[in-house]
């Protein structure tokens, strides 16, 4: 079952709800309510490329009012750390790097190597591209 996420400063829920914690989804991390996104997901795919549109279609599942309750819940964790008096450091994917294993991230290479074998990426960026409404004759950056 699913419980409603709270920030340590206030212990107040959050956007009313939307963020929830299971600790049956993805270990039991912040993800916003019914989609099992995670909000660390969220922040680290805006840290790369601020756009929401671009989240929004990456994750149809999601509303502007999902990332306005990922936003406050993020400001809430930062108040959390303030109040507290801690220093934070945020390492993104610090938890991928600290179970590391060489052979294993190679043998996923090879796999997406093999089932990638044959692929037209020129054609596979152009249906993205018309999926998302551009037009044939428009940059692809």
């Amino acid at each position: 079952m699913a419980a409603i996420a709270k920030t340590n400063k206030t212990n107040q829920a959050p956007s009313r709800g939307r963020i929830v914690t299971d600790p049956k989804v993805d270990g039991g991390k912040p993800t916003v309510r019914e989609t099992a996104v995670p909000v660390e997901r969220i922040l680290l795919q805006l840290a790369g490329k601020p756009d929401l549109a671009d989240v929004l279609a990456l994750y149809p599942e999601l509303t502007m009012d999902d990332l306005r309750a990922v936003f406050a819940y993020a400001a809430g964790a930062v108040q959390a750390v303030t109040a507290s008096g801690e220093a934070a450091t945020v390492e993104p994917y610090a938890d991928i790097r600290a179970n590391y294993d060489p052979e294993k991230a190679l043998q996923a290479v090879d796999r997406l190597r093999e089932s990638l074998r044959g692929v037209d990426f020129e054609q596979w960026k152009a249906e993205v591209r018309a999926a998302r409404g551009h037009t044939p004759d428009e940059d692809a950056t």
